[in-house]
């Protein structure tokens, strides 16, 4: 039972990581960010040197270590919201792949052979948070109601609303956040198809190998 519980707690934290660390790394990524403003046309609005300076900003704001410049006091509200869900989520991310270790060591320690226990543990979790990707992709066909629905899900104080002339809507139109939704949905892609991989690859070992010892025996 016990083995059990640290299999399927490793199936869970591997997808926590799949699913949250591309998120991560392009939030703090600046050129992810100077290549979506490029991408939708934000250097026609405003001088390049200016979207940087608010852009590291930002950014230290988003890792707590500097104050919020540039925007008005309502974008200031819903930026501190959106730094308080980045701190939540990204501290789930640091939790799990620390349990995550726990949990393979427990594993390890129960385990005949752990290394079976520990592709199969990441095949699964693999295979889950593809589908789970899927989902999302398909969601994200619909894009803008996708949006409005996720602002309503994690903002339902309802201060994210602004018009198109304000600072925020100028550097982050709706079309940035699509291009950027996707672009953390191909690397968490990348992620869930490289899990997958070790098992199939062990999977297809063992046929041929089982393949060329039933040759010797013939022989």
């Amino acid at each position: 039972m016990t083995k059990k519980i640290f299999f399927l707690s490793s199936i869970l934290f591997f997808i926590i990581l799949i699913l949250f660390l591309p998120l991560k790394l392009l939030v703090f990524c600046e050129q992810n960010y100077f290549s979506l403003f490029e991408k939708n046309n934000v250097y026609e609005n405003m001088d390049m040197s200016e979207v940087k300076l608010i852009l590291l900003n930002l950014l230290f704001f988003f890792n707590e270590e500097e104050e919020l410049f540039y925007f008005s006091s309502d974008e200031k509200a819903h930026l501190e919201d959106v730094r308080i869900l980045f701190k939540k989520l990204f501290l789930l991310l640091k939790v799990s792949i620390a349990l995550l270790f726990v949990s393979l060591i427990g594993l390890y320690a129960l385990s005949k052979n752990f290394q079976d226990e520990f592709f199969k543990a990441l095949f699964l979790s693999g295979i889950c948070s593809f589908v789970f990707l899927s989902l999302l992709f398909f969601a994200s066909l619909n894009f803008s109601i996708t949006f409005d629905g996720f602002h309503k899900l994690f903002f339902p104080q309802g201060n994210y609303l602004f018009s198109s002339e304000s600072l925020l809507i100028t550097l982050f139109p709706e079309k940035f956040f699509k291009d950027f939704f996707i672009r953390v949905l191909f690397g968490s892609l990348i992620l869930s198809i490289i899990s997958v991989l070790p098992q199939l690859f062990l999977n297809k070992l063992k046929k041929w190998l089982l393949f060329f010892n039933m040759c010797f025996v013939i022989q």
